[in-house]
């Protein structure tokens, strides 16, 4: 009977554990996901800077090239982030 209990529990330990690393992974995953469309958002808000553009930009001003500048700096700091975050079964 104790053979059988303790082999019951450490199954159950091991897929309570394989659960809640599920749930770190798809919370980890969601938070990716919002954060680049608060990145898109902020591209769509940010028009005359043209960063989907297929051609060459046209000639910025100081302000635009800093606004640009910090754009990618944000889109280079979420790519880092979804690098280092555990892999998602997706």
């Amino acid at each position: 009977m104790t053979v059988i209990g303790l082999s019951l529990a450490i199954a159950v330990f091991i897929f309570e554990q394989s659960k809640d690393r599920n749930n770190e992974e798809e919370e980890v995953y969601q938070l990716l996901s919002d954060n680049y469309q608060a990145f898109l958002k902020i591209v769509l808000e940010n028009p005359d800077l043209r960063l989907f553009a297929n051609e060459e930009t046209p000639a910025l001003s100081a302000e635009q090239r800093e606004r640009m500048f910090i754009i990618f700096s944000m889109l280079i700091s979420l790519f880092e982030r979804a690098y280092t975050a555990p892999a998602c079964p997706r």
